[in-house]
């Protein structure tokens, strides 16, 4: 026994074995090595594959939705532009118990505009597709899956509304229209250029009970109240937008840009202003409407409206908005007001302290055009003690730029005009045109 355990020390302490042994383990730990370099290659290169593959399917979908901002920016400008006649037409056409050629011809295009029934459908085919690729569990837990999300809800939610109001549309479109005028010719409301000379004079009558039937002004008060689609559009297009930049950029997760585009999109749910009034010469008919108002009386008599402004006295035209007041006045007024309520009581307003500044870009169509810019909240009274701005313009596109502060009577949390115009003491018609009405935060 003795001698086994001295023959097995002696072979342990060789330095021949020893130095056999020390190879051998070695060796063995550096296949295990090689084994797990090689695991983690595999399993590296097969994580790039899965990230190249879903990236790829990322792409596919911003492609997708380059088409789906298309379509929206279509349908946006069309629905702005048809709720801009609708409202003139509402507001300063269908009461008059006559009309000439022109106004027919803008009351035609109004209804035409109307009549129209249209869908925004996003193109899902890349979604789809990323869905059945077996790499969607990939974006789990990263931003760009919440922004999926968020758009496609989105969209969802436009189909909810563009159905509701197209049967809207449907119902005002089945309602009857009673006249008591002899049959007509058929163009009569559409062309009324093409009448025989003397006809359209006989045909006024006509025209009035047919504008004041209840077909015509449930259909143009329908369009009117369709700015709840447009915000739609706008917080998809943002959300679009941002999609494709990450997409083109290969992020997964939000950068401080990224998560600015949302805050903005959620502070606009929560009752704050858009910043963009006036944009390249478009009012942002989602969120503000035109309003005028007048010197009702002269000389102890009432002056109608239609004696100041036509129906197209605010227009876009030539990428610009257009304001047009056709005779002088004591005062006359042009401004902007909200649409939405933050409020359940008193006009409508929204929140505007996240700004400190106002850029007004305008121009007179002969210069020397005298305006006053002032600005009110949901109680200021319509008594004149508003602060005034004045500003002189000129012929050339000026850039204004105002401190909101200095119009020290608008509370901001509740604004309501976010910028009037006021003509003062004048004698001659007046056109002048905006191209930028925008809000301004401290840092830009």
């Amino acid at each position: 026994m003795l001698g086994l355990r001295w023959l097995k020390r002696t072979v342990f302490l060789n330095r021949d074995t020893r130095r056999y042994v020390g190879y051998g383990v070695g060796e063995i730990l550096l296949v295990i090595v090689g084994i797990l370099i090689a695991l983690q290659i595999d399993n590296w290169n097969s994580e790039r594959q899965d990230r190249a593959t879903l990236d790829n399917y990322l792409r596919t979908i911003a492609g997708n939705m380059r088409e789906d901002i298309r379509m929206l920016e279509e349908l946006h400008a069309g629905r702005s532009e048809t709720i801009l006649l609708a409202t003139n037409a509402r507001t300063d056409l269908l009461h008059r118990p006559s009309f000439n050629v022109e106004e027919i011809l803008y009351l035609a295009q109004a209804m035409r505009t109307a009549e129209r029934v249209a869908y925004f459908s996003a193109n899902t085919s890349g979604f789809d597709a990323l869905k059945n690729s077996g790499v969607l569990d990939e974006l789990q837990g990263k931003d760009v899956e919440m922004l999926l999300s968020r758009y496609y809800v989105g969209s969802a939610r436009i189909g909810h509304l563009e159905q509701a109001y197209n049967e809207r549309i449907m119902a005002a479109l089945s309602l009857p229209v009673e006249v008591s005028s002899a049959p007509i010719e058929i163009f009569a409301l559409g062309d009324p250029t093409a009448l025989l000379p003397g006809r359209f004079e006989q045909l006024q009558e006509f025209y009035s009970e047919y504008y004041s039937s209840q077909f015509p002004r449930r259909l143009l008060e329908t369009v009117r109240n369709a700015a709840p689609i447009l915000r739609e559009y706008e917080k998809l297009l943002a959300l679009a937008r941002l999609f494709t930049e990450m997409a083109e950029a290969g992020s997964h997760d939000f950068d401080d840009h990224a998560r600015r585009t949302l805050a903005d999109i959620d502070a606009l749910k929560q009752g704050a202003g858009h910043p963009n009034v006036v944009r390249d010469g478009r009012l942002s008919i989602a969120h503000y409407r035109p309003s005028f108002a007048y010197s009702y009386y002269g000389d102890g008599k009432f002056i109608p409206r239609e004696q100041y402004v036509d129906h197209d006295y605010v227009s876009h035209v030539d990428n610009v908005l257009q304001i047009t007041i056709k005779r002088g006045a004591p005062w006359a007024a042009f401004f902007l007001e909200v649409r939405d309520r933050s409020n359940n009581l008193g006009r409508p307003s929204s929140d505007f302290t996240r700004f400190d500044r106002i850029l007004l870009e305008a121009k007179g169509a002969d210069g020397g055009e005298r305006l006053l810019l002032n600005m009110k909240d949901r109680d200021d009274p319509d008594d004149g003690s508003q602060t005034n701005l004045e500003i002189v313009l000129s012929e050339q596109w000026d850039s204004y730029e105002f401190n909101l502060a200095d119009f020290d009577n608008a509370d901001l949390s509740k604004l309501n005009m976010v910028l009037g115009f006021l003509i003062l003491d004048r004698a001659d018609p007046l056109t002048f045109a905006v191209r930028t009405v925008r809000f301004l935060e401290p840092d830009e």
